[in-house]
């Protein structure tokens, strides 16, 4: 019986590499964003716009997958 998930098969090492560093590229840039965002805004503007933006992003996604 075949795993469909077999660490061997080639190409499959490269692609969690990809991800991983993907993953980790996005979750890094939200410190950096927050550094900018520390000089622009007031911490009480600054906690409006996270929760707006993170808000609006699950709303897209229930939309989206409302099919």
């Amino acid at each position: 019986m075949s795993n469909s998930n077999e660490v061997g098969r080639p190409g499959k090492s490269r692609s969690w590499l990809f991800n991983y560093f993907g993953a980790g590229l996005i979750w890094g840039s939200s410190f950096f964003f927050i550094e900018f965002a520390n000089q622009s805004f007031s911490p009480i503007g600054l906690a409006f716009w996270r929760c707006l933006l993170g808000a609006t992003t699950l709303l897209i996604i229930v939309l989206w997958r409302k099919d």
